[in-house]
């Protein structure tokens, strides 16, 4: 997994809501891709700091797409890239959607 360096400082305000948004979109967009692996798929999501996303909506929904492409996955790397997920910051909407698949 791909980490900032120790002394990269987090975006805030409006900035960090841009880098959520951006990096959101760029997530839906390689998530359905076969040759992004699941664990840069995570190492994705991590770099956003929480704060960065007001909605985790966006997230779900490329979450979804991903460990549908990679449904050979581990167990283990399942739950690493689901637990990124904070069911608080779901829609009403995506938690119906989210509770009609299990």
């Amino acid at each position: 997994m791909v980490l900032p360096p120790n002394d990269w400082k987090q975006p805030v305000g409006e900035a960090a809501g841009l880098l959520g948004q951006a990096l959101g979109q760029l997530g839906a967009n390689f998530a359905p891709d076969l040759h992004f692996k699941p664990c840069e798929f995570e190492a994705l999501i991590r770099v956003v700091p929480d704060a960065a996303r007001e909605s985790h909506d966006q997230l779900y929904i490329a979450m979804d797409i991903s460990l549908k492409v990679h449904a050979g996955i581990s167990d283990h790397e399942n739950m690493r890239i689901c637990s990124t997920l904070k069911h608080e910051k779901l829609s009403a909407e995506a938690v119906r959607h989210l509770s009609r698949k299990t």
